[in-house]
């Protein structure tokens, strides 16, 4: 009785994405990124994450295809789309050749009229039915040369999670109309400026505010 009554969606509400998708290095691979999180403690069983391009495109013979979808690939090959939902994730989707950001610089990404859909899906723990939670990012919700500031915290042997900092982001500069195909890493500027703390108010999500300071240090090489 008690599975036929329950709500998915219910479940659903408690899966949060960051506000932004972010762009920048992610083991010296350029990476558009996301984060997601679950705010109850029961598991989302077989968590599974996809993503999709929505772009009107015009093809070679001239056809126009209005909100045409390509996959944006976040782990399918390599079964990180397969997630264990029990800290905040953060999503990444390298830019590769196969990737449709992959002709993309900052220049011409800020002049795209696109979205990005992601979806993620799971059965409830407690009830195994199916939910599904999704959100999108439009263009100018995709920052270029950001990452998502650190919100977990060792402390006596376990992580703290700072849920104040789910959507924080620190700016990474590097050059801006750098993109993966035109091969310009040579020239990358690798200074990260100085992050002192912040406050990240939550009241959508009904979260207590939080504050941390988040030192973060970097130099470069390069004559920028």
């Amino acid at each position: 009785m008690f599975v036929k009554i329950s709500q998915p969606n219910k479940r659903a509400e408690t899966l949060v994405f960051s506000k932004h998708a972010v762009i920048s290095l992610r083991d010296d691979k350029l990476c558009l990124m996301f984060r997601v999180g679950d705010l109850r403690s029961s598991h989302i069983v077989g968590a599974n994450m996809r993503a999709k391009l929505i772009k009107s495109k015009q093809t070679q013979e001239g056809e126009f295809i209005p909100l045409n979808q390509t996959d944006i690939s976040v782990g399918f090959e390599t079964g990180d789309d397969r997630l264990f939902l029990v800290s905040p994730l953060v999503i990444s989707h390298e830019i590769d050749s196969h990737s449709p950001f992959w002709d993309m610089s900052q220049t011409q990404l800020e002049k795209e009229d696109f979205e990005i859909v992601v979806i993620l899906e799971g059965m409830v723990e407690a009830t195994g039915m199916t939910c599904q939670a999704r959100s999108s990012y439009l263009t100018e919700e995709v920052l270029w040369g950001h990452r998502f500031s650190p919100m977990m915290l060792l402390a006596e042997g376990f992580f703290d999670i700072d849920y104040g900092a789910f959507h924080h982001t620190f700016e990474v500069r590097f050059l801006f109309n750098y993109n993966v195909k035109s091969n310009l890493k040579s020239k990358f500027c690798c200074w990260i400026i100085e992050v002192t703390t912040f406050e990240i108010p939550l009241k959508k999500l009904g979260l207590i505010t939080g504050s941390t300071a988040v030192p973060l240090f970097g130099h470069c090489d390069n004559a920028c």
